[in-house]
């Protein structure tokens, strides 16, 4: 798609085997209403392995992503509502394992396995296995499984964010700094109905 001019409807990338991608994405929708991306391999890329930019109604479910130098899943600009990410391994990233910005609402991050993600954090340039910042709001952080010692926090929920419901996440061990930060606005941490 286009920003402000046109949106492509109903895409379906599934099933690719992506390798060696030097200085871009290994998958990049932008613009999308109502898109699945799913069972597809990306290895070996030069910046992040999927890209969601300003897209709607979607989900990256079921991908392997490994050996990603940027990000690899990352979720931006545009209020990226609606968005699932659920059931990925991601192996030896640079950057965070899932990042979530961009005032996304009802975007739930569950069930993913990430081994070894963050791996290019410093003290000064901070990645992490999760991350939700920039406003994002009303999603959600669960059931996820993260190791690895290179990454600043296993899981960072910014103080730009908010009703983000965080449980039953695995993070023990997970980072060089805290490996659960969570400074969100109004957390929800207990599977309660929220009413």
């Amino acid at each position: 798609g286009r920003k402000d001019y046109q949106t492509i409807d109903d895409v379906v990338i599934s099933g690719n085997v992506i390798d060696g991608v030097d200085a871009r994405h290994g998958i990049h929708i932008s613009d999308v209403y109502n898109y699945t991306i799913s069972n597809n391999v990306v290895d070996n890329v030069g910046h992040h392995g999927i890209l969601i930019t300003r897209s709607t109604y979607g989900s990256a479910t079921a991908n392997t992503l490994r050996g990603v130098k940027g990000n690899g899943i990352r979720i931006e600009e545009g209020r990226c509502n609606n968005v699932t990410v659920a059931n990925n391994i991601l192996k030896d990233v640079g950057f965070s394992g899932i990042s979530v910005s961009g005032e996304s609402r009802r975007v739930r991050v569950f069930f993913n396995t990430l081994v070894d993600v963050g791996t290019r954090a410093t003290e000064s340039d901070g990645y992490d296995g999760i991350i939700f910042l920039s406003g994002v709001a009303r999603s959600m952080c669960a059931f996820n499984d993260i190791t690895g010692l290179g990454m600043r926090h296993g899981i960072y929920l910014t103080n730009t964010c908010s009703q983000i419901s965080s449980y039953g996440n695995y993070v023990k061990g997970a980072g060089f700094d805290d490996s659960y930060n969570d400074n969100s606005i109004d957390p929800i941490t207990s599977t309660a109905n929220v009413i």
